[in-house]
């Protein structure tokens, strides 16, 4: 249902990726996020992918996942921002990837008192094909908070009890939560539950996994 909706969604959307390590398979995984808005101007995140990534954490390897996971989802040509954090192999992806989806760049208001949005949805009626326009050019900023409690999600999934759950298993898990919790609008994140997950990090530049990887 999401990847038919996405294929037919008429506007642009924003994904973030990041790869995480487990404790316990000692496996890599690779989270993307999806944002955009829906047809009530509404904010949705939805999570695309939660797989194993056990390759060498190159910006080639990067790029090809992702482009798998575009091509599945048909959104290559819908992407209006993608957010990594700053480790150097997402760097070195961008131009590939620039390349591939042909992002649109767009701009923040400076006026924080006007809702753009909000003026646009109940504008809608009266000038239809502006603000189709408009939502597609205002489409959804990113951040890497969202794919962060992803993966602190799946820290929680996989866990001393279930430490031999499939790599199958655990995506189907943290992607059935996610969308369900989308559909009541639950998704909101928790700051303790972040908190936790950073409080012991490192600087992104010297986070290494089980393969040697940053």
């Amino acid at each position: 249902m999401l990847e038919n909706f996405l294929e037919k969604y008429n506007g642009r959307v924003s994904v973030c990726a990041d790869i995480w390590s487990d404790h316990w398979q000692m496996h890599s995984y690779i989270g993307v996020t999806c944002h955009y808005m829906d047809n009530a101007w509404t904010i949705q995140k939805r999570i695309l992918a939660f797989r194993v990534f056990d390759e060498k954490h190159t910006a080639a390897n990067i790029f090809r996942h992702l482009r798998i996971i575009f091509t599945e989802y048909k959104i290559e040509n819908k992407i209006f921002a993608i957010g990594f954090d700053n480790a150097s192999n997402n760097t070195a992806a961008i131009p590939a990837l620039i390349e591939l989806c042909k992002p649109y760049l767009g701009e923040n208001t400076e006026d924080k008192k006007f809702d753009i949005l909000y003026w646009w949805k109940e504008h809608e009626r009266y000038f239809p094909i502006l603000a189709m326009i408009a939502k597609q050019i205002l489409s959804t900023p990113v951040s890497t908070v969202a794919v962060e409690q992803q993966f602190s999600a799946g820290g929680n999934i996989l866990d001393p009890k279930r430490s031999l759950m499939s790599l199958k298993s655990l995506q189907i898990q943290a992607c059935v939560e996610d969308w369900t919790k989308a559909q009541y609008r639950q998704q909101e994140i928790d700051q303790e539950e972040l908190y936790d997950f950073f409080k012991d990090d490192q600087p992104a530049e010297s986070r290494t996994d089980a393969h040697g990887n940053d």
